[in-house]
């Protein structure tokens, strides 16, 4: 895939993956884009198309927001340890 081919939202989360195998979900992915964070274009249907150098930024960020706020995910309670 060359530089210049855009991607679907799918495509981006599945490059978006950091060293540790994690990285953000699509609805994360549209935060920062509503944050204008990143900013891809729109095909004539209203699809968002990324730059494969989007995947990159998008780790970095999801990074960033889990350093400062902690790791996303299931949270388990601690009156329930199997919940």
């Amino acid at each position: 895939m060359s530089d210049d081919s855009p991607l679907t939202m799918t495509a981006l989360v599945r490059l978006a993956v950091d060293a540790d195998g994690k990285g953000p979900s699509a609805g994360a992915i549209r935060t920062y884009v509503i944050d204008g964070l990143i900013r891809p274009a729109r095909d004539s249907s209203g699809r968002y198309l990324f730059r494969p150098s989007d995947a990159q930024l998008a780790v970095q960020i999801y990074q960033a927001r889990a350093r400062r706020h902690g790791m996303t995910g299931r949270r388990r309670s601690a009156e329930h340890p199997n919940a």
